[in-house]
């Protein structure tokens, strides 16, 4: 591997220097489209109205992502197939409670072997129809701000969506709790965006309000997820929980909206930047822009048969198949505790990691790991 002198991105020597996507054109850390050979991509250019017209496209010409970034999306695709893959394979047994918990008629008593659970038995529970009504008015919400945005997304269209959303929320909530790692924030967007791009083409402002409400409840739901069980460790009612939860969200969100006008006011400049600056960076909302285009104006340009990136739809599938093998080796030496414990959605997920933005957190964070989990987990256990 080679260090890019543009940049933080890396050069994969294969890749480089068979010239694979153009490698040598453009910045390594970029997350925006580029002409070939590296200038700067003119989006609205190839918008009317703010829907793609492939008239103008045709005087513009391809857009291409650097390579770094389509090696991302590629792995980003692997990991989410993979992920639920993993999770109907290999956790079975811990989702089957929840699976009859939600049957009403249900009557087999569900044993959880755990202090902390059994301590909070003491406390009332929250009804069901309180998630019921909070879904129905978050639902009501979704449609009501898709509505108002002029977003093109029909309600069916953001209901398929939130379907979908809900399914890889259970898969990547029950990887959370059982191997306790919530950094799934970012992979999520392209499947969303791909979804989109088949019900609504051609339509990039459509195609973010799909990557919004398809991967944003997975976010929150790790979070608060996250949350639940901190409130379990403490034993806080759950009741009281619940309402803390819902209002910090509320005041969250208020104050998320004032602190990103103030950002992006202050710090436009360095948030248009390819490496941004040691403490700001616009990696996350030119991830989100350039999926919009690539997606919803470009999707059959780009992702077909035959064209130039048509392998990151084709990893979903991909990696839907790669648990398989190591769930067959798992069956046949059921005590070995690597094939027990090792995770292929985790390991694709972190392939190319660090292939945009600012990566110096890293370093601090690695060896803080090393430090806590390593050395005084094994020196001084207690």
């Amino acid at each position: 591997m080679e260090t890019s002198g543009k940049g933080n991105g890396t050069r994969l020597c294969p890749g480089y220097f068979r010239h694979r996507w153009f490698w040598r054109f453009f910045h390594q850390s970029a997350l925006a489209f580029t002409l070939r050979p590296g200038n700067p991509y003119n989006q609205t250019a190839i918008l009317t109205n703010n829907k793609f017209d492939p008239v103008k496209f045709e005087s513009v010409g391809p857009a291409y992502f650097s390579s770094t970034n389509a090696l991302y999306y590629i792995t980003a695709n692997l990991a989410m197939g993979a992920t639920l893959v993993h999770v109907i394979l290999f956790y079975r047994p811990q989702l089957m409670p929840f699976v009859r918990a939600l049957n009403p008629w249900n009557k087999t008593a569900t044993i959880v072997h755990d202090e902390h659970y059994i301590v909070m038995k003491r406390y009332t529970k929250v009804p069901r129809w309180w998630f019921l009504v909070l879904l129905a008015i978050a639902y009501g919400m979704a449609q009501a701000t898709d509505y108002t945005g002029h977003s093109h997304f029909s309600w069916w269209q953001l209901t398929v969506i939130l379907i979908l959303s809900l399914v890889f929320t259970l898969v990547y909530c029950t990887t959370a709790a059982i191997l306790g790692f919530v950094q799934f924030s970012t992979q999520l967007d392209g499947f969303y965006s791909m979804i989109a791009s088949y019900m609504i083409p051609g339509d990039p402002i459509a195609n973010m309000y799909s990557a919004l409400y398809g991967s944003q409840p997975t976010v929150q739901g790790i979070m608060l997820l996250g949350d639940l069980k901190l409130g379990q460790y403490l034993k806080i009612p759950p009741k009281v929980n619940f309402l803390v939860q819902v209002l910090g969200c509320i005041v969250g969100a208020l104050l998320n909206y004032v602190m990103m006008l103030s950002i992006i006011s202050n710090q436009r400049a360095a948030l248009l930047t390819i490496a941004g600056t040691r403490l700001w960076s616009g990696q996350n909302a030119q991830s989100f822009n350039s999926n919009a285009i690539a997606w919803g104006a470009l999707g059959r340009q780009m992702f077909s048969p035959g064209k130039t990136y048509y392998m990151i739809p084709v990893a979903l599938a991909l990696g839907a198949l790669m648990p398989i093998p190591h769930y067959i080796l798992h069956r046949k030496f059921p005590r070995n505790q690597f094939l027990a414990n090792f995770n292929t959605g985790v390991v694709l997920q972190y392939s190319c990691f660090m292939s945009v933005g600012i990566n110096t957190s890293i370093n601090t964070a690695s060896f803080l790991g090393i430090l806590s989990q390593w050395y005084i987990r094994r020196k001084h256990p207690r």
